[in-house]
């Protein structure tokens, strides 16, 4: 092998190697790319920064994004989940990152936890593995566990007109500082006062957002089979604005299940459910 060829090889070679140390090194995106800018404790020394909205995905174009408001889910549509679909799903089965229109009994399906966070999000730094999942001890901290944890959520629904009203879990960061001008005072959001729930007009809740303020908002959750009467193989979408559900990373005590965090009606509760259920998914960026 003459000198010139050699040189080539190792030239080759180390421009594959440089690539592909750029592509496991992902540049952690802007808050313009998709973060909030409020900062939230999951344990006693690590805090995480919560996206801008919960992820969604095009089955057909294989294309993820994050909801252009915090409080917007899909809805119904989201039993036309397929991998032919050409729209927005934003219910998922458990860890289906890799395939994120996988659904139905096969429970192979879910046998493994494939984070959503590892693909690319276009409106969210557009580079892999920039976003993650909350596991059961992280969001157990959040909601529980951190100081003022009950003070600083509460169940209410943004109102924007008589049409448009969303209800959601409101999450106020550590470092709270209420904005000024707001016409209610976010003392009274909070799950520590019990079930009463709040309009927030959406003037207001822009205020609260720009200071860092979350939504997650009702999505509902997608069933499968029989489990309201329908015949097996159909999809139902039941709780869209009534009801919470969100998926951790975290497996649960038998193959079937995982916990989830959930909020039905009024407290919050973390709980195990078949990892086969449609849950909404919110991604987090660590500090």
């Amino acid at each position: 092998m003459n000198r010139f060829v050699s040189y080539s090889i190792l030239l080759t070679l180390l421009v594959i190697v440089s690539a592909c140390r750029r592509e496991e090194v992902a540049p952690r995106p802007t808050p313009a790319d998709g973060r909030l800018n409020g900062l939230f404790s999951i344990s006693a020394d690590k805090q995480v920064y919560f996206s801008k909205g919960n992820l969604r995905c095009n089955p057909k174009k294989k294309i993820y994004s994050f909801a252009d408001e915090q409080y917007e889910v899909v809805g119904k549509n989201n039993n036309q989940i397929t991998k032919d679909y050409d729209g927005w799903i934003d219910l998922f089965g458990w860890g289906t990152g890799r395939n994120p229109a996988s659904y139905g009994l096969v429970y192979l399906f879910y046998d493994k936890f494939y984070e959503w966070g590892d693909s690319a999000i276009v409106n969210g730094g557009n580079v892999p593995r920039a976003w993650r999942t909350l596991s059961y001890e992280e969001w157990e901290y959040i909601f529980f566990e951190r100081p003022r944890a009950r003070a600083y959520c509460g169940i209410h629904t943004i109102y924007c007109d008589s049409i448009n009203q969303y209800k959601a879990v409101i999450l106020l960061p550590d470092n709270w500082t209420e904005p000024a001008g707001l016409s209610i005072s976010t003392d009274s959001l909070s799950f520590a006062l019990g079930k009463v729930q709040k309009l927030i007009p959406v003037a207001d809740w822009r205020k609260m957002e720009k200071a860092g303020a979350v939504a997650l908002p009702c999505g509902g959750s997608r069933l499968w089979g029989n489990t309201e009467g329908d015949e097996i193989g159909i999809t139902a979408i039941s709780g869209v604005n009534t009801s919470a559900y969100y998926w951790s990373s975290s497996f649960g005590e038998d193959k079937r299940s995982a916990w989830s965090i959930e909020v039905v009606d009024s407290l919050p509760e973390l709980a195990e459910n078949l990892r086969l259920m449609g849950f909404s998914v919110r991604l987090v960026q660590d500090k």
